[in-house]
């Protein structure tokens, strides 16, 4: 064989090696070369709201992906990322080659002059301006705009009804418009509570609204949402709705659209509040009744004048109830309440009538006022029972007429100083208001509970000497201070007359005896009309 024939073969040989060797090496430096923007077969885009855009150059992601090339080649190295971004949402995005990804963090802005991107090595670099307009004007960017997403409607409750049918455009930075595709409906027909009526708020208001609304089959209404209030709600009902919202093409405006909503409304009849008396003494209490209220939470009050009080409603079958206290200290006047639920507000005028209260001299030794009656000691009955007045317990106990214990069969107690009189203390001068009744007694004599009730409180403090209090029921609680001997514990029941103790002088007291007051949580309010009609009549409307 001559040499010339070997040295074909030899390069006939290398030849048929050579693609081989070629691809092995194109391998190796794409496995070893890294992920960067300008080498990837695939992407995928997070927005700062979390939807996520995937793309590939094998099934038409060749021009999002050729942009974000186009974006790293054209981009400027800055030093760091301007101030105003710094913690600023931003686009995460993964570029892909083979097994292998980076992030990226791109920092844009419907102001495509000022945007940006930091690489997986942490180096920023300067999206230049041409390019970054075209990313912020693609379907891509939508949340760069307010007016991308579609009005909200919302139930008075809070509740986000969904469209059943809805077609939206918004405006991008290039100023044209651009269709929202894969928006979300709603397939099937929900239920919704509404409490008062029909209530419903769109984030942003439609230009039309029209709305047809079914009783079963029947057609009951028909126009627009505006007079919506003229359908009888009086009743609890469950009714079909129909809406149609147009927002119009406007060229003074970013955004158009349309959309449907089919739903039914679980309607409850709307909120009824009364109160028992119209006109009550200074000191006494009115009861605030309310018919369907399903959620006592979102009830409102307020009093003008201020009552400087917020009543606690509690639930009892149909109805809700609140006690209200009048302070012996309000002024004589008419006041206004305005009670809110759901889209139900109403005002309930409540008049305070002229009272006068007595005075009285309390003769007292002047070593009992400095060991029990002192700032000190009043702070630190106020400091004990500020537990004691926030409880309340959502079942009344109460029945019937509550006891007057002058009455011979029931204590026989002498009635020496009553609710509300302005009491001067001849060793000191000083005078202070009578929260509860002062009885005496000839000797200990058994001490009845007023009511029935819970026992919530027996201890013993320097003001007030050994004391019960017992809470009937949304807050009204029974006090007996001074007693000589307590007979019931903390969580006892007890009924209308039993026995809890006997009277005594312990605390601030000058003879033998109890002081009986009532409050509602801590403000003190009248025994006196209870002791004749009890606690119904305040119910009554």
């Amino acid at each position: 064989m001559n040499i010339k024939k070997i040295i074909i073969s030899v390069l006939c040989v290398i030849a048929l090696f050579i693609p081989t060797y070629l691809a092995i090496a194109n391998y190796a430096m794409t496995k070893d070369d890294p992920v960067s923007a300008q080498r990837v077969d695939r992407m995928e885009i997070a927005d700062p709201q979390g939807e996520i855009f995937k793309f590939a150059a094998s099934d038409g992601g060749n021009d999002i992906v050729a942009l974000f090339d186009e974006m790293s080649n054209t981009a400027v190295k800055r030093d760091e990322l301007p101030a105003q971004l710094v913690g600023h949402p931003f686009y995460k995005v993964t570029y892909y080659t083979g097994k292998k990804s980076v992030d990226y963090k791109y920092y844009f802005s419907a102001d495509a002059h000022n945007c940006y991107f930091v690489d997986d090595m942490g180096s920023v670099y300067q999206i230049e301006q041409a390019q970054a307009q075209k990313f912020v004007s693609t379907p891509y960017a939508l949340a760069l705009y307010n007016t991308s997403s579609v009005p909200s409607l919302v139930s008075t409750d809070g509740q986000t009804i969904a469209p059943n049918t809805v077609s939206w455009s918004y405006r991008a930075a290039n100023g044209s418009f651009i269709e929202r595709n894969n928006l979300t409906t709603e397939t099937e027909t929900l239920t919704y509570s509404m409490e008062g009526g029909i209530d419903l708020n769109f984030s942003v208001a439609p230009d039309a609204l029209n709305v047809k609304v079914y009783d079963g089959g029947t057609l009951i209404y028909e126009g627009s949402y505006a007079n919506i209030s003229t359908i009888d709600l009086s009743e609890s009902k469950t009714l079909s709705l129909h809406l149609d919202a147009n927002w119009y093409e406007d060229s003074t405006r970013d955004y158009y659209g349309h959309a449907t909503y089919q739903f039914k409304a679980d309607i409850v009849a709307p909120a009824e509040f009364y109160l028992g008396r119209s006109e009550i003494e200074p000191g006494d209490f009115v009861v605030l009744t309310g018919i369907n209220v399903a959620d006592i939470s979102k009830i409102t009050f307020s009093a003008e004048p201020s009552i400087n009080y917020t009543p606690k409603f509690f639930a009892d079958g149909k109805y809700v109830h609140a006690l209200i206290p009048i302070s012996y200290e309000l002024e004589h006047k008419a006041y206004t309440f305005t009670i809110g639920y759901g889209i139900t507000s109403q005002t309930i005028n409540l008049s305070i009538a002229d009272k006068t209260f007595g005075t009285h001299n309390y003769e007292i030794s002047t070593t009992l006022v400095n060991a029990h009656r002192t700032p000190a000691t009043i702070a630190a009955f106020e400091n004990t029972m500020r537990d004691v007045y926030a409880v309340a317990d959502s079942t009344h106990y109460w029945s019937g007429v509550f006891l007057d214990y002058r009455v011979n069969d029931v204590m026989g107690g002498i009635l020496v100083t009553g609710f509300g009189r302005y009491r001067t203390i001849k060793a000191t001068g000083e005078t202070y208001r009578m929260t509860g009744v002062d009885f005496y007694t000839y000797g200990s004599v058994d001490v009845p509970a007023v009511n029935n009730g819970r026992v919530i409180y027996v201890g013993m403090t320097d003001l007030t000497g050994k004391t019960i209090v017992i809470e009937h029921g949304y807050g009204l609680k029974s006090w007996y201070s001074h007693l000589g001997e307590t007979s019931v514990n903390v969580g006892d029941t007890v009924t209308t007359g039993q026995v809890i103790g006997k009277t005594g002088s312990t605390g601030f007291f000058s003879a033998t005896g109890v002081n009986m007051g009532l409050t509602v949580y801590d403000v003190p309010v009248s025994p006196y009309p209870l002791w004749d009609f009890g606690v119904e009549m305040y119910f009554e409307k």
